[in-house]
């Protein structure tokens, strides 16, 4: 039978038109370009964001297991599922039950890993984190999760702390790492200077607009301004950001090298 391969990148997704080819959009350019050979596809896993984008925007999105039945009744042999997640959350898990149901249809369907799968990933999150902060104190929020992946934020601050220069704090919008323990910690060490707030997340949609960065009392930047701080936002998904970019394409090359 002919070998016919492919590449398809799935998101959460985001209803923030504007930041989805600056995020998303650059993840699979980057992707696309160290694959050059290989056709690259996308899906979103979120049907609440497939729906608004297509209500609002007559943008079409199809979902993960769409786009897997599309490929075989394209004649696709080989693929690689690379999803643009931060941890090994439930969206991951779902991801990789789908997957499991198309093992038999392809002759390889090959997952690749999010962003935060190995304590090295970590490390080296930590640096790229560092090499942004470099002056006042920053509080990067991630997503967070009720599920037992959520301690890979914990041990990304260890990291910080360990090597760092103290100025950077990790929180989560949910899971255990919420806004009340980060404002607890930067209190307990007396920081007095700017506090700027940038989402851990591929895109900067409706957690770091509304939750992040939103004039509500319980948003994380007027918490901060209450406890004093002057605060400023940087809405820019980590997706925007070309090492993001790079250490995606590199997962889902390493996984057509595995067909």
């Amino acid at each position: 039978m002919e070998t016919k391969k492919a590449i398809l990148v799935v998101s959460f997704g985001t209803s923030y038109k504007e930041n989805i080819e600056k995020t998303i959009g650059a993840v699979e350019k980057t992707i696309a370009a160290s694959c050059p050979d290989i056709p690259l596809f996308r899906a979103f896993t979120s049907p609440t964001i497939r729906r608004k984008l297509w209500e609002k925007e007559q943008i079409l999105t199809e979902s993960p297991e769409t786009m897997l039945v599309r490929l075989a009744a394209d004649g696709y042999t080989d693929v690689v599922l690379q999803p643009t997640f931060m941890i090994t959350g439930y969206e991951y898990d779902k991801l990789k039950q789908t997957a499991a149901q198309f093992q038999d249809t392809f002759s390889h369907l090959v997952f690749g890993r999010p962003a935060l799968w190995s304590d090295t990933d970590v490390r080296e999150m930590g640096d790229f984190l560092k090499e942004i902060a470099t002056e006042d104190t920053w509080v990067f929020m991630g997503h967070g999760t009720e599920h037992a992946a959520d301690a890979v934020y914990q041990k990304l601050q260890e990291y910080l702390d360990r090597t760092g220069k103290g100025n950077i704090f990790i929180g989560t919008a949910e899971g255990e790492m919420g806004i009340e323990a980060v404002l607890k910690k930067i209190q307990e060490r007396g920081t007095k200077e700017t506090i700027v707030l940038h989402p851990l997340l591929l895109v900067a949609g409706d957690h770091a607009n509304n939750d992040m960065a939103g004039d509500k009392p319980d948003s994380w930047k007027s918490r901060f301004e209450r406890a004093g701080y002057p605060v400023r936002c940087v809405l820019k998904g980590l997706g925007e950001y070309a090492w993001i970019q790079e250490r995606f394409a590199e997962r889902a090359k390493k996984g057509t090298e595995a067909f």
